[in-house]
């Protein structure tokens, strides 16, 4: 073979492997790619953030709570203030204070709530405006802008929800489909679009207040239920709970009864 020959059978190889290489796709379907891995990489410090999602969850701002701590504005039009809730929707997470089917109790996510709701709240004060439409499920689309300091964007559009099974981060993922917007364009059309739906008083109205009482109901003193649950369920493991035990509870719903408590359960008084 001529020097001539192989050096065009050289050039060639690059080009035909280039051919048969799939150009990076758009498609964002927490498959091969996950909406959470998207932000991380897009949202730089200082960026201003504008998400719309039908849920807001504290566990999916603990998947990415380093990016978003580290960004600039963040605005958030979503559903329903009362979505916050303990848990992402469909999760594998049991309520905090709920029962399992053998009468115990799930101490670990109570224990792990806390904290994360208070680091949540502290966020939201700092940076964060919440916002929520006001017919009840009118908000369907799902969107997340990405402006950034130096004066480029990205924004994400599709059916992600802000929970960490949305963001692709969950022990289970769902499988989504979102579209990286590559139009500068289209990209500075969403944002109008957000700012007018932010901006009309008719449709959406402020909700931070009502999110940071949910987590301040969050991050409480553990409940009553859960204190008088858990420690009949720990002692019922060696037999009956004790008179000391069964006193233990009711002082501990005396207490939180002259305190103005929350309890509802009822046990006899103690001898």
């Amino acid at each position: 073979m001529s020097q001539a020959v192989r050096q065009r059978a050289q050039t060639a190889k690059p080009a035909e492997h280039q051919r048969n290489q799939a150009p990076t796709s758009a498609i964002v379907d927490n498959q091969r790619r996950r909406v959470g891995d998207v932000l991380r990489e897009e949202a730089k410090p200082g960026s201003a953030l504008s998400f719309v999602s039908a849920y807001f969850t504290i566990y999916a701002y603990q998947a990415l709570r380093s990016t978003l701590e580290a960004a600039g504005n963040t605005r958030f039009l979503y559903g329903d203030p009362q979505g916050i809730g303990t848990v992402d929707p469909a999760d594998d997470q049991r309520k905090a204070f709920g029962l399992t089917d053998d009468g115990g109790i799930e101490l670990k996510h109570a224990l792990a709530q806390k904290p994360l709701a208070k680091a949540c709240a502290a966020w939201i004060k700092r940076q964060v405006e919440i916002r929520t439409i006001e017919a009840a499920n009118f908000l369907h689309g799902k969107l997340y802008h990405v402006a950034r300091e130096d004066g480029t964007s990205a924004a994400l559009l599709g059916s992600s929800n802000f929970t960490r099974r949305g963001l692709g981060l969950g022990s289970v993922p769902n499988i989504e489909l979102n579209t990286l917007i590559g139009s500068a364009t289209e990209r500075d059309a969403l944002r109008d679009w957000f700012d007018a739906l932010w901006k009309d008083d008719k449709l959406t109205r402020d909700a931070k207040q009502e999110v940071l009482a949910a987590l301040a109901r969050l991050g409480d003193a553990y409940a009553p239920e859960f204190v008088y649950y858990k420690t009949l369920s720990t002692s019922s493991k060696s037999g009956s709970p004790s008179a000391a035990t069964v006193r233990a509870c009711c002082r501990t719903f005396t207490a939180v009864d002259r305190r103005g408590g929350h309890c509802t359960t009822a046990t006899s008084p103690a001898s």
